[in-house]
Parts: C-alpha cells; sequence; structure tokens
C-alpha cells in the first residue's frame, strides 16, 4: 500500500503544472448492518489529483476504532453419548478496521478545481478498489466450565484474529466551496471481492457502508 501512495505523490508532483493535487481530511462512520454490532467511528486522510474540471484520481487511508461484536459459538461432544451433547457458548469480540483504497472520481455536477471559486453545489460519483484489513481479539464466557476433553471447542479463552479483504468501492457524495476549502460529505461501499486471508473466529462480513465527512483543500494549477 505505500507504493499506491507513493505513485500518487509522484503523480502529483509531474502534473502539477496541468493539474491539481489536493489533500482531504474526514471523520468517518461505518456500519455492515448486523446484529451483532453497532458500528464503527474512525477518521482518515486522502490525496487527490484532478486531471481535468470533472474528473480525478484518488487514494487514501481509513482507521476505524476498535468496536464490541457479540458471538454465539457450540461446543460439540466428539462421543454422540455424551449429554448434552451440544453446549453454547457466548463471547465477544473488540474488532478495528483499517481501510486502504485507490480509484477515479467524477463530477455529475460542478468541478474539482478550488481556483475556479466556484459556489456551486458539487455532486460527483467515484469507484475504486481497497484493501479492508480487520483486527480483533475474542474473548469466550466459559461459565460452564466445558472440557475440552469431551468437548470441541471452537475458541479458546482469549485469543487474537485478522482478515484481509480485497473490495470495490463505490461512492457517491456532495461538496461545496467555503472559502478556499472545499467540505464534502460522501456514501461509500466496501463489496467484497476476494478473502485474502483469515485467522480467528469467523467474521461474516460481505459489504460494509462508510459515511464519510471532510475537507479539502487544493494545491497546484488553475484547469
Amino acid at each position: 500500500m505505500r507504493n499506491i501512495f507513493l505513485i500518487l505523490l509522484c503523480t502529483g508532483a509531474v502534473t502539477s503544472l496541468h493539474a491539481q493535487f489536493n489533500v482531504g481530511l474526514q471523520g468517518s462512520y461505518m456500519n455492515n448492518f448486523t446484529n451483532e454490532n453497532t458500528g464503527h467511528f474512525g477518521f482518515g486522510i486522502r490525496g487527490e489529483v484532478g486531471l481535468s474540471q470533472e474528473f480525478a484520481i484518488q487514494g487514501g487511508v481509513n482507521y476505524f476504532f476498535p468496536s464490541d461484536y457479540s458471538h454465539e459459538f457450540e461446543a460439540i461432544a466428539y462421543v454422540s453419548t455424551t449429554t448434552p451433547n451440544v453446549i453454547p457458548i457466548l463471547g465477544n469480540s473488540k474488532l478495528s478496521y483499517t481501510n486502504y483504497y485507490i480509484g477515479a472520481k467524477y463530477y455529475l455536477k460542478g468541478s474539482h478545481s478550488t481556483f475556479k471559486k466556484n459556489s456551486e453545489t458539487a455532486v460527483y460519483i467515484a469507484g475504486g478498489v481497497g484493501v479492508l484489513a480487520g483486527g480483533f481479539e475474542t474473548t469466550a464466557n466459559l461459565t460452564n466450565n466445558i472440557s475440552r476433553d469431551l468437548y470441541e471447542v471452537p475458541v479458546k479463552d482469549t485469543q487474537l484474529g485478522a482478515f484481509t479483504y480485497l473490495t470495490f468501492n463505490p461512492s457517491i457524495g456532495v461538496e461545496k466551496l467555503f472559502g478556499s476549502i472545499y467540505l464534502y460529505s460522501e456514501f461509500k461501499a466496501y463489496l467484497k471481492v476476494y478473502e485474502a486471508s483469515r485467522s480467528g473466529v469467523d467474521f461474516p462480513i460481505p459489504y460494509v457502508f462508510n459515511l464519510n465527512v471532510g475537507m479539502r483543500f487544493g494545491f497546484g494549477a488553475d484547469y
């Protein structure tokens, strides 16, 4: 992922005479709309290179603070005659996310340049690819004092885990110029394309939705 940001920075430097490089800061909220969790708050930074008034490329990183997830596991007896044969186990995971992404942005209304002093409210769509990485610690509530000699217990008392997804990230947003700074709000989805790695308990998260609110300011030439 470092290579992506180096490419963006180099692209911004090379095209500075003919394009506009922007830096954006944002606050974020993420939710996967499962019953086990109420969502994550976070923050991020992005870089953008405006290639025309309607088109830009962008890349960035978002971090989402840890949030609690509840689980229900089953300890299954090795021998069918053991009573009870299945014992329910409650668990809790504290999960945080990091998202790296790169993509393109197209303006349906308004323009990318902050130097045009255009007070018109802009509307844009964007798409790209990214890496969604999750890290977590899971704690099981083994109040029943389950014997691991008799039962296959799917989780330890406390264990670490992680997963990495490759995602497709469509988004839509609005922004408006205030002075020399654009304020923006956008709705973004993370659609899982490929599961690159996994360890620990299972987190069935096929899609995630994200709301970003932030500001961007530019450097470079007018169009």
